[in-house]
């Protein structure tokens, strides 16, 4: 019986290796002096290291930061905290940034006041909105008064009725 059993447990090993794992890129991790990610088996892609990026990379959603390419070959400054989206590339070359909420926008943890704008499909649209009195690099008024920025961070006087102009103007300057 404990044959059958250590039988049937083997066999199951191989299957689930074999049948659930894909190949990473063969650039991934794979040159011994200059290891900057390793493979996810589960969806065949390489995961850098903070600091790294390579062809076809995307931002992860639900990690902190982390990008997930072909192969992780290119340094590139992002960190757990920072997201730099000049760091995301399509094909060879970089492209529009990925449409992710900024870590910025609305982090209880670090008091900044706003939160994730979506579009009519409840996707991110890479933009924050500011709660009433707050304003952030890439500021811009909205029709209803309101100011979306890339992440709101800076207290700046704006209500109902009423727009500062400094609210949305050289916001870049002091963040």
């Amino acid at each position: 019986m404990a044959f059958n059993t250590t039988l049937l447990l083997l066999v199951f090993l191989f299957l689930s290796v074999n049948c659930y794992h894909k190949e990473c890129h063969p650039r991934c991790g794979a040159i011994p002096w200059h290891v900057a990610g390793m493979c996810d088996g589960l969806i065949g892609r390489c995961i850098c290291f903070y600091g790294w990026t390579g062809p076809n990379s995307k931002f992860r959603i639900g990690t902190r930061n982390k990008i997930e390419a072909d192969y992780c070959s290119e340094a590139c400054h992002y960190t757990h905290d920072y997201r730099n989206t000049q760091c995301v590339y399509r094909g060879t070359g970089p492209t529009e940034a990925y449409k992710e909420c900024q870590p910025l926008c609305g982090h209880i943890i670090f008091r900044h006041a706003g939160e994730c704008l979506k579009d009519k499909y409840g996707k991110e649209t890479g933009k924050c909105l500011c709660w009433w009195g707050w304003t952030g690099p890439g500021a811009q008024y909205r029709s209803d008064g309101r100011i979306e920025a890339d992440y709101c961070v800076l207290p700046c006087y704006y209500t109902v009725g009423f727009s500062n102009p400094v609210c949305a103007q050289g916001m870049n300057e002091y963040v």
